[in-house]
């Protein structure tokens, strides 16, 4: 019985920095350790709450997300193209503009090199919450060799317009016209992101109407490489929203078959 216990203590120190909510589900599996229920149920019982905190934990993620984007500063423009003679915001202004709210709801910024070739650099960047949950973009930039730059320059030329052009896209956060202010050119939709988006509008029963709109663009085929890796995102994570409708009231069923 002790051992028992101890099982569902460590259940709960394990998730009580995500403030998990105590439901009926808890309740039940309480009762059921205090009446020494026979194993296979109460393997199920746990099993259930774990599910149920799973669940909660990606609620909390969704709403702490949510309400960080709310809050973001407004980003102003502090920077000229000298190639194009537009402005633009720096990295610098991106991060001022959300770190305050990244830490207010606990959240942590990752950016990597996932690949680099002689004529391009692959960078992934990536949202972390204590809940476990994460999102995650990335992109492949063409070296920025405009001007007189070392291919040192050039590198870090193109990694800093890839983490601002990646987190202004992650997080919701870029301008209408930041599209062409950068020092980097855009690339058109891969077709690997364009079926995908199809399987995933399927999925979500999204029209495809809507999609174009949000995009401003007359076909998928039309939209650029960072548009369909935001167009991607949304419909995942509306997926994972139904899904977890879905494991929710399927839960509730399987909640009254154990009791």
């Amino acid at each position: 019985m002790s051992e028992l216990s101890i099982t569902q203590t460590e259940l709960v120190e394990k998730t009580k920095d995500c403030a998990i909510k105590a439901t009926a589900m808890d309740r039940i599996l309480t009762r059921a350790l205090e009446n020494d229920v026979d194993m296979d149920r109460l393997e199920r019982l746990i099993a259930l709450r774990e599910k149920e905190i799973e669940r909660q934990n990606y609620q909390s993620f969704v709403a702490d997300l949510s309400a960080m984007q709310r809050e973001y500063q407004k980003i102003q423009k502090n920077a000229t193209n000298t190639h194009t003679n537009s402005q633009y915001a720096t990295l610098d202004q991106y991060i001022d503009a959300i770190k305050e709210t990244l830490s207010k709801y606990h959240f942590a910024l990752f950016s990597r090199i996932k690949e680099q070739s002689s004529d391009s650099i692959s960078v992934e960047m990536t949202l972390t919450h204590p809940s476990g949950n994460k999102i995650a973009t990335e992109g492949k930039f063409p070296h920025d060799t405009k001007g007189c730059k070392s291919n040192i320059q050039a590198v870090g030329s193109t990694i800093t317009y890839a983490r601002r052009y990646l987190l202004g896209m992650l997080l919701n956060v870029v301008s209408t016209d930041d599209d062409t202010d950068g020092n980097v050119p855009l690339t058109s939709a891969f077709s690997q992101q364009i079926s995908e988006i199809r399987t995933l509008m399927a999925q979500t029963q999204t029209e495809e109407t809507k999609i174009l709109a949000y995009a401003k663009v007359n076909n998928l085929a039309d939209m650029s490489d960072g548009q369909a890796q935001t167009v991607l995102h949304l419909l995942k994570d509306k997926r994972n929203k139904q899904i977890a409708k879905a494991e929710q009231s399927l839960s509730q069923q399987e909640q009254q078959t154990a009791v």
